[in-house]
């Protein structure tokens, strides 16, 4: 959390997009009680935790993928909004990390039901909001520049599947 200059507490949200060098995307749908919409991988910034960190953490906690906070590269989007409910104001940073296509992952079934992996395009006609639209125009982008496979193989070098706790209900689609 930080603060603005009116002093006004701001909290932090993390929006990672996990993908197989910018062909496809995780996408994960949301339990009937947290909306039922499909989203990126998303969640809070703990207190004295980095931006990087949270992403990497959140990665973890939601696909079961272990990936360094070093991995997980900023798409150089942020926004801000008011959280429904009184729950006051959010900054959330958006970010991307590359996995290997054939990357299964494991749901945590409190939070999402399904998993898929989808096209950029396809994702653009599920996400509900436009902050997320723009992050994977941003993705586009990037995955489209020069040498995409270099870009990525660094960040392969790190990842591994967690085995932690993660439930296996909601298995991924192809």
């Amino acid at each position: 959390m930080h603060s603005n200059s009116t002093s006004k507490t701001i909290r932090q949200k993390v929006q990672v997009w996990v993908h197989t060098q910018g062909k496809s995307v995780l996408l994960l749908q949301l339990t009937p009680q947290r909306a039922g919409h499909w989203q990126p991988v998303t969640g809070w910034v703990h207190a004295g935790e980095t931006c990087e960190a949270a992403a990497a953490r959140e990665v973890r906690e939601e696909t079961g993928l272990q990936v360094e906070p070093e991995s997980v590269r900023p798409l150089g989007f942020e926004f801000y909004f008011k959280t429904r409910h009184g729950g006051g104001d959010v900054e959330e940073r958006c970010f991307e990390v590359s996995v290997p296509s054939e990357f299964k992952p494991q749901l945590d079934a409190s939070e999402h039901v399904k998993a898929q992996w989808v096209t950029l395009k396809e994702a653009e006609g599920r996400v509900p909001f436009e902050a997320q639209l723009q992050a994977l125009k941003l993705l586009r982008s990037t995955s489209t520049s020069s040498s995409p496979a270099s870009k990525w193989a660094d960040a392969w070098s790190s990842l591994k599947v967690s085995d932690s706790g993660s439930s296996k209900k909601g298995d991924s689609e192809s």
